[in-house]
């Protein structure tokens, strides 16, 4: 009635209308929300639930943050990817690892006959040297049996081998472990070395205990082969007899001290008279008399010649 009166109430009237459309339009969307909400205890339930494992997983990986625990999240993804990325690798790595072993048993069956085949000349070296080492009638033999190994595969080859002896005529060759003495054992040891690096220059050969089981005439056969030796390599022979010690191109006396209460151990360098009486002290019961003496220079120029 006021717009019939007053034009400017129809501007009013229009407004009006146009917030009470707009009202009607809010009112329908806020009852088309409601509708979608579940308020239901059930799942106000799951919404405490949900929210109560949060916290745990805040205490447990995020030092009671929450946000921290999404951080982690992200990192075991990460983890997960590398690992798959692992699985892959694995399958390349086995694929390699085929290619090696085709190779390893390439080579590892090279190396098993040049073994038997450089078998017969050392027999033959062997037997030599030991007829020089006064062990003229013993035969020696090497065998081959092949290893046994969960992946077939060993650091040393596919197969390995033993000498067998026979010291003496008319004996049957046996595993050297089993049968040789500690006599037959040093002279096979000299003979081994002796064989296995004639061919070869600037080694140095160390020999401790050769003596052991020995003396007499065989120690003075074994003094002799290790000066041979020594003209070609640099031999350092442990040893307490006097038949060996002479053949050296020099010696060194272990000494043992006592002072304070206290035992002290040195080496000390022998020449001249000294020696003497260092291979006169090897060859009597720890006292020196004018006869040992006397062996002894005869034992040290009878070395020389």
């Amino acid at each position: 009635e006021l717009s019939e009166l007053d034009d400017s109430f129809k501007n009013l009237l229009a407004a009006r209308d146009s917030v009470q459309s707009q009202l009607e339009d809010i009112a329908e969307s806020l009852r088309d929300k409601s509708e979608g909400i579940d308020g239901s205890q059930e799942s106000l339930q799951q919404v405490e639930d949900r929210l109560a494992t949060l916290e745990d997983l805040g205490r447990k990986y995020g030092q009671g943050d929450v946000e921290r625990v999404f951080d982690r999240q992200v990192e075991l993804e990460a983890e997960l990817q590398s690992l798959n990325n692992y699985s892959n690798r694995i399958k390349e790595l086995t694929v390699e690892v085929g290619r090696a072993g085709q190779q390893y048993n390439r080579l590892a069956e090279k190396l098993s006959i040049k073994r038997q085949a450089m078998a017969p000349r050392l027999t033959e070296r062997l037997e030599v040297l030991l007829g020089e080492l006064a062990m003229e009638n013993a035969r020696c033999e090497f065998r081959f049996v092949q290893k046994e190994s969960e992946s077939g595969i060993t650091e040393r080859g596919v197969d390995q081998c033993e000498l067998y002896l026979a010291p003496n005529e008319g004996e049957e060759a046996r595993p050297l472990a089993k049968i040789a003495s500690g006599g037959e054992l040093s002279r096979i040891m000299l003979a081994l070395k002796t064989a296995a690096c004639s061919d070869e220059a600037g080694k140095t050969l160390v020999f401790d205990e050769v003596d052991a089981g020995i003396g007499g005439r065989v120690a003075d056969v074994v003094g002799r082969r290790l000066r041979g030796l020594g003209e070609r390599f640099q031999v350092l022979c442990v040893t307490h007899l006097p038949q060996i010690a002479v053949y050296g191109s020099g010696q060194i006396e272990i000494r043992k001290a006592v002072a304070k209460g206290r035992t002290s151990t040195n080496a000390v360098v022998v020449s001249g008279s000294d020696r003497v009486d260092a291979i006169a002290t090897m060859m009597g019961t720890g006292r020196t008399t004018a006869q040992n003496l006397r062996n002894a220079d005869e034992m040290l120029k009878g070395a020389k010649e």
